[in-house]
């Protein structure tokens, strides 16, 4: 897996441009593909197949499920950070 990452903005006019679509390969051949829709003010989210191009999963993401999603997403780090960080300190296996 490359973890790759691609981000497409569509405007530079300021110093924070405007992200259109992020794609996020999530595992081998699976894309996460977030597209922000500007007039009603959500994310479309999309999973796909890239081999077969078959979309899996797809629907909408308004502000409070993004907040919701990073909340959680930010647990799931902060775990496993600190996982690693007793693992670097005290040993595999060990706390």
């Amino acid at each position: 897996m490359n973890n790759n990452v691609t981000i497409n903005y569509s405007d530079y006019s300021n110093s924070s441009p405007t992200a259109e679509e992020i794609k996020f390969e999530l595992a081998e051949d699976k894309l996460l593909t977030l597209k922000y829709n500007k007039s009603d003010r959500n994310v479309a989210i999309a999973m796909a197949d890239t081999i077969s191009d078959n979309t899996e999963l797809q629907g909408i993401l308004d502000l409070d499920k993004i907040n919701v999603l990073i909340r959680a997403l930010s647990q799931l780090r902060n775990q496993i950070n600190q996982t690693t960080v007793t693992t670097t300190l005290y040993g595999k296996g060990c706390k």
